[in-house]
């Protein structure tokens, strides 16, 4: 997984021949993903970047150049509706109030060649990697109860058309499901004859077991057949428990 950090200071150079970006790639790249620096000299090139990249952490030198201070360049970052975490750097005594949310302010001396910077930097690739962790996580808790929620699906309605078919379930299957699909394809039809669209879908004349258990039977598809199931379910004299 790409791991992309935006870095903007007017004396790049500087940092590079101390090696802080092939430090801060090998310390990502111990964490386990794949490190990507944009390391840029003037705000207006980051500005570029920014609407088509997605960083997971952005450093800046508070003051770049002569004209180019940091609550401008922060400001026209979450106009673009950025939200990542940023580190701004710098030798002010005072430390601005940008009454804005993720944002670090580190207050040093000297930028350039203090360690102190280098571990800041680190300390906020440890957030950001710790919050894309907890999303993966929550990523693949979701999928796998997607998944579970598909199966159980899949059995009711293997249950209601299949196992307790009848030609009442099976005119509403191709009622409100196929037809549907039909509807989608002849919308994306074309052809150089006149055919009036009357061709029929190949789920017409294919068993429902089939159907439900094809690819493209999909997650839609499924919770639209339960939409119908319990329309067309008589309440009242209907045993739950014999169903599932």
């Amino acid at each position: 997984m790409k791991y992309n950090i935006l870095w903007v200071d007017d004396r790049k150079d500087e940092f590079v021949e101390l090696d802080y970006p092939t430090i801060l790639e090998e310390y990502v790249a111990k964490l386990y993903f794949e490190p990507s620096i944009d390391f840029f000299e003037s705000v207006e090139e980051a500005k570029e970047v920014i609407r088509t990249t997605k960083y997971d952490v952005i450093f800046s030198d508070y003051n770049i150049g002569d004209n180019d201070r940091g609550d401008n360049f922060i400001a026209f970052i979450r106009e673009q509706n950025v939200n990542t975490e940023i580190l701004f750097y710098s030798a002010l005594e005072k430390v601005p109030k940008l009454n804005i949310d993720r944002i670090s302010f580190f207050n040093i001396p000297t930028p350039n060649g203090n360690p102190k910077l280098l571990e800041r930097m680190k300390v906020l690739i440890d957030l950001t990697v710790e919050k894309l962790a907890d999303l993966q996580i929550i990523r693949g808790i979701v999928m796998s109860e997607v998944s579970e929620l598909d199966v159980l699906m899949e059995k009711i309605i293997h249950k209601y058309f299949v196992e307790s078919a009848s030609e009442e379930r099976t005119q509403l299957f191709h009622k409100h499901i196929t037809s549907d699909v039909e509807k989608s394809v002849k919308k994306k039809l074309i052809t150089k004859i006149d055919c009036q669209k009357k061709c029929e879908h190949k789920w017409r004349g294919e068993a429902i077991e089939n159907i439900i258990s094809s690819l493209e039977f999909e997650s839609s598809k499924k919770a639209k057949s339960i939409h119908h199931i319990i329309k067309g379910l008589e309440i009242d004299g209907f045993n739950k428990e014999s169903f599932y």
